[in-house]
């Protein structure tokens, strides 16, 4: 389709605003491209953005009059609106969740994020498969002190195993944790240590250090050993199962559980580098005190219930991959920035791109584009098209938003549109429930080149940039050849391209009230408030 196509559809976009907008339940008009088959295509229409998409048996019973299937001679494809245009449509101010926002964050004077090449013991592993064994055996060699930090937190087993740890050495306890997610284990952490537990609320919020989200899931013991994952301390990331040391082939664990990608490194550099961040976190959440915030008034929300295909009937889980020689590690924090006032975390992933020269693999819980980004946040994604241009072997898989219902549903589809417009293959995209991964894989089968990153870091404006979190780039063939077994699994048998047509549309709920069948009930902050 040429040019002249495209600004005759964009005045056929116009004309269809004027001609539509006065329809009920309309709510949007732009210029998209066709979903078919459950999937997008190339196909360029007029989209229609609605707050309820209702098939044509059901229009019919109600007496409606569908909406037309072409417009002045283009194609209209009718999708559900996003879920903020659907609330507002039903009059809920979500300006409160609108755009990222940097926090007053200050980086220490003395510490740093250096590259370290240096002899290190380490167990790279991933969840459900063997998540647990391995951060229970690092919080059992806990000498005297535990340092962590962490976004949510409610498994009482690792509750329990930390709570073993410092008082079976009279060690201590510091940690750092985001009030909304870890309260209740908190109180009753500071029920079982006492005094051994010293513990602040992370600086979240306007005018405070970070702005949105204390997202970062580190630990370090003793300055000698760390643990870093994707995962949180729940059920649903680190459960109290251990599929591959039983050498068990069941779906059970990866249809119930989210993926994770995890390591616990002995090295006593990383491990002090990671303990003096949280100091600092912790003294400086100290001066700038987090302030507990009354929930919203009437801030509820029925959705429709997430759905996932299902996993396949013989599965395979992964054993850890234990190195113990010298490897190239890059610790990456945000907000922090190099001494060149660069972001650390995007500097290092959009580097890590452009290096590519066969393939970039990516599989984050978000791929996310707003309608207008940040330049920097933007320029990683340029680069990953630019390469996928070049010939360069791109692949994605992000979480599969089904999961969470019509919310879900709206932004796959808008995200897709994005994400096309912008030059994306979407034919190598994919989408996996339960994926909570933050990972780039770069010519995994290249001696000189290969590099795998991992973390806690969300491709989102405010994850990549604002938050609080922890990655690790590690230039290791035999490491990033281990991550790719795995994200090639998960690409062939979990992954898939697919939505989902006719979700119910949102409902406001009052506090007090049941969800009704097929709906579950969430605050508006549960997921407008996504890291």
């Amino acid at each position: 389709m040429g040019e002249n196509y495209k600004m005759e559809l964009a005045e056929a976009v116009e004309m269809a605003k004027q001609e539509l907008y006065g329809i009920p339940g309309v709510l949007n008009i732009e210029q998209g491209f066709r979903f078919k088959n459950g999937w997008i295509t190339d196909e360029e229409v007029i989209s229609v953005q609605v707050a309820e998409k209702i098939n044509e048996k059901t229009l019919l019973e109600l007496a409606v009059k569908p909406l037309p299937a072409e417009f002045m001679g283009y194609g209209i494809d009718v999708v559900a609106a996003g879920f903020e245009q659907q609330l507002e449509y039903l009059g809920v101010d979500v300006s409160f969740w609108a755009a990222p926002k940097p926090g007053n964050y200050r980086e220490p004077a003395n510490i740093g994020l250096p590259r370290v090449v240096e002899y290190m013991e380490a167990v790279f592993h991933v969840s459900p498969d063997s998540g647990w064994p391995n951060l229970k055996d690092f919080l059992k060699r806990v000498s005297s002190r535990l340092t962590a930090t962490m976004y949510e937190w409610e498994a009482e087993h690792i509750s329990s195993a930390i709570f073993e740890a410092v008082q079976n050495c009279n060690g201590s306890l510091r940690m750092v944790t985001q009030n909304d997610g870890t309260d209740r284990a908190v109180n009753n952490m500071k029920s079982r240590l006492g005094s051994k537990f010293e513990h602040v609320w992370s600086s979240v919020g306007s005018g405070k250090l970070i702005a949105s989200d204390y997202h970062i899931k580190v630990a370090a013991r003793d300055d000698e050993e760390f643990w870093l994952s994707s995962g949180n301390w729940k059920n649903s990331n680190q459960a109290d199962i251990d599929p591959a040391g039983k050498g068990q082939a069941i779906p059970g664990p990866l249809a119930k559980h989210n993926r994770e990608w995890n390591v616990v490194i002995k090295n006593a550099t990383l491990a002090t580098i990671f303990r003096k961040y949280i100091d600092w976190d912790y003294q400086e959440a100290l001066r700038v005190p987090f302030d507990v915030k009354e929930k919203l008034a009437n801030s509820y929300v029925f959705i429709s219930k997430g759905i996932c295909p299902p996993v396949p009937p013989i599965v395979r889980y992964f054993k850890p991959l234990t190195v113990k020689r010298i490897l190239d590690v890059q610790p990456l924090l945000t907000p922090d920035k190099n001494s060149e006032g660069q972001r650390m975390f995007l500097y290092h992933a959009t580097e890590m791109v452009k290096s590519a020269k066969v393939s970039i693999d990516i599989e984050n819980q978000s791929f996310s584009l707003l309608e207008n980004n940040d330049p920097v946040y933007e320029s990683f994604y340029r680069a990953v098209v630019e390469k996928q241009s070049n010939g360069v072997a791109v692949r994605i898989i992000f979480r599969d938003p089904r999961e969470f219902g019509a919310k879900g549903q709206a932004g796959l589809v808008k995200t897709l549109t994005r994400l096309k417009k912008f030059g994306f293959n979407t034919d190598n995209i994919k989408v996996q429930c339960r994926c909570h991964t933050k990972a780039i894989i770069v010519d995994s089968s290249d001696q000189a080149n290969a590099q795998v990153l991992f973390g806690s870091h969300n491709l989102t404006t405010t994850g990549a940039m604002y938050n609080r979190d922890a990655s690790l780039l590690i230039r290791d063939r035999p490491v990033a050849q281990y991550f790719q077994e795995i994200f090639d699994f998960d690409w062939s048998n979990l992954a898939v391209q697919q939505t989902v047509e006719g979700l119910t549309a949102v409902k406001l709920a009052l506090a007090s009230e049941a969800a009704p069948e097929g709906f579950r009930k969430v605050l508006l902050s549960e997921i407008l408030g996504e890291a």
